[in-house]
Order: structure tokens, then C-alpha cells, then sequence
């Protein structure tokens, strides 16, 4: 068995998302060991007001240097319904797991990010973000290690923040989703699509749906 794991950082509110999901993964049969970080990031990372999620690009370095082969992030508001097997098998075959978001890249891709790549908006227009909300790498393969210093790169270059152009149609700046868009495109790596294997509401689930999104089921406080 590959070494594999499933990693998660979730700070203040967030933990009680965390909790939901862990127990949803013992639940369901785990295929993998687990690595979080609860109201604590990931060594070296800056906060979520420094930098938005630059704490998974840190969690994804950390599980790495820990030994893990092959590591699906999940965010907090996930949980899962069925075992996660299909999906680290789907990971171990291509080397790199990604969901493909139903928004263009053009929509959220700053000036800065259309420079730093060489393209234009038009050119951005027709591909789609990358959800940072679940993704797989194997770290043993090397088209993760090239994505990943890609990615890295372009966060030092300070791509996770960017001018906004409403002239030009662009809602807003999505760092690591934008990012990871063009990059997939640029090295030709084909997303999963969302309904695959995840299911935002109970009316699109299918026998394939092992994940869910929680974002609309936020667990009561006590």
C-alpha cells in the first residue's frame, strides 16, 4: 500500500467543520492515514490575512517532508459519504487529482497573472479554475513536482494577490485556483469533472458522489 494521506487545516470557526469531516472518514472505512492542523498552521506558512490559503501549498510541503506519497487535500467543509478509494486511484494513475470549477479563469485571473504567464485574457478565457476545495498529488511522480514548483513560483512572485479590472469583466482575483487553471492547461492535464465524485446537495448525488459539501449544512455550536 502507497503511503497515503488525507490533509486538512482548519483554524477558529473552521474546527467544527474539521471535526465533521474526520468522523465522516471513519465513518465511511479509511484508505489512508490523516494529517491535520487545528488552530495551528502548517510550519512556515503566513496567515490567511497575509496570504488567503497559502496555508495549503504549506500543508502540502509539510505532508511531503512527513513521507506521504500520495496526499488529497480536503478543505474543512467537505465531508465525505462513501470510501475514498476510487479517488486515490484515480490519483496513483495520473499523478495529480483536480476538479475542474465551472468558472473561466478570465473571470478571476488578475492583470498581474495574465503578465507573470505571457497570456491574455482572451486567451484564459475558455479554461476553467481548479477547485481548491479537495485535489490530489502524488509526490513520487513528476509532473506533480513540476506543478508544484510552478505553483510555488508564481505564489513568491506574489500572484496570490492582483489588480482587479472591472473594465475587462473580472469579478474578482483567486490566487490558487487561477493559478492551478492555467497550469493545467499549460501542461495538459485533464480535470475530473464536479460531479464525478462530488455532490454540493443531496439532489445530484450519484452511486460514483463520495464527497460532499457542507458550505449549506453548517454544523450547529453548542
Amino acid at each position: 500500500m502507497r503511503k497515503r494521506c488525507v490533509i486538512n487545516v482548519a483554524t477558529n470557526g473552521y474546527v467544527q467543520w474539521q471535526e465533521r469531516l474526520l468522523a465522516s472518514l471513519e465513518q465511511v472505512g479509511r484508505c489512508h492515514e490523516i494529517m491535520k492542523w487545528t488552530n495551528i498552521l502548517p510550519p512556515g506558512s503566513p496567515t490567511h490575512r497575509e496570504w488567503s490559503y497559502a496555508f495549503k501549498l504549506y500543508a502540502l510541503k509539510d505532508a511531503a517532508q512527513a513521507g506521504h506519497e500520495v496526499v488529497f487535500w480536503m478543505d474543512s467543509g467537505l465531508y465525505a459519504i462513501r470510501n475514498l478509494e476510487p479517488i486515490f486511484a484515480c490519483l496513483e494513475q495520473d499523478g495529480i487529482y483536480f476538479v475542474e470549477d465551472n468558472n473561466s479563469v478570465a473571470k478571476f485571473c488578475s492583470d498581474e497573472t495574465l503578465s507573470w504567464f505571457g497570456m491574455r485574457r482572451d486567451q484564459v478565457r475558455p479554461l476553467h479554475l481548479i477547485s481548491g476545495a479537495l485535489m490530489g498529488f502524488d509526490f513520487t511522480r513528476e509532473i506533480t513536482k513540476t506543478i508544484l514548483d510552478a505553483w510555488w513560483r508564481a505564489f513568491k512572485a506574489g500572484l496570490y494577490r492582483g489588480t482587479v479590472s472591472r473594465h475587462s469583466g473580472m469579478e474578482d482575483h483567486r490566487g490558487d485556483e487561477t493559478i492551478l487553471g492555467i497550469l493545467t492547461h499549460i501542461h495538459g492535464i485533464k480535470a475530473h469533472i464536479t460531479s464525478e465524485h462530488f455532490g454540493s446537495d443531496s439532489e445530484n448525488i450519484r452511486p460514483t458522489t463520495l464527497l460532499r459539501s457542507g458550505y449549506y449544512d453548517w454544523p450547529k455550536t453548542a
